[in-house]
């Protein structure tokens, strides 16, 4: 049996390479990409509510693979893999505090010590803000993730937005 040929050797025409028959492989890196805001204007929320962000095709948001759903505002994930989340929240209204994080499945991600699982927090300041959340996460097919509220508060949806992509 042949089991080496030197490059230098190979003439001629060679054989076309098709990819049509491998499975198992799954675009990864940047896929499942989205990010989606709202039109509503200022919206109250009761603790660990999900934030209504139902816009992912207007205003510079899209979602490049269909995995957002703008009737539930939960992402799915279509793949297990790591991924990444990130949220911009405007908040204030005269609420003296406001907090937000990430709920994944049905349970707020809790990270830290944190009773309410914040993500980010703001406290004794009832002016207008932004709060922002990061989280890098590993999700199985079909996991759920949507930006929820930590405490009772008050968002701006028009100012607020969230999204998030397939890492690995």
């Amino acid at each position: 049996s042949l089991t080496a040929l030197p490059a230098a050797q190979l003439t001629g025409s060679l054989p076309a390479i098709s990819g049509a028959s491998l499975t198992g492989i799954v675009n990864e890196a940047g896929t499942d990409a989205f990010c989606a805001g709202s039109q509503s204007t200022w919206v109250a929320v009761s603790d660990s509510a999900v934030l209504i962000m139902d816009n992912d095709s207007a205003d510079g948001r899209y979602d490049t693979d269909g995995t957002y759903n703008t009737g539930t505002y939960k992402f799915t994930a279509s793949h297990a893999g790591v991924y990444m989340f990130w949220y911009s929240v405007m908040t204030g209204q005269s609420d003296a505090s406001n907090g937000f994080g990430f709920l994944k499945n049905s349970s707020k991600l809790r990270m830290t010590e944190s009773s309410n699982s914040h993500f980010s927090m703001h406290e004794a300041d009832s002016g207008d803000h932004i709060q922002t959340g990061f989280v890098v996460v590993p999700l199985g097919t079909d996991d759920t993730m949507a930006v929820c509220a930590s405490s009772e508060g008050d968002y701006y949806g028009q100012k607020s937005c969230w999204g998030g992509c397939r890492l690995k």
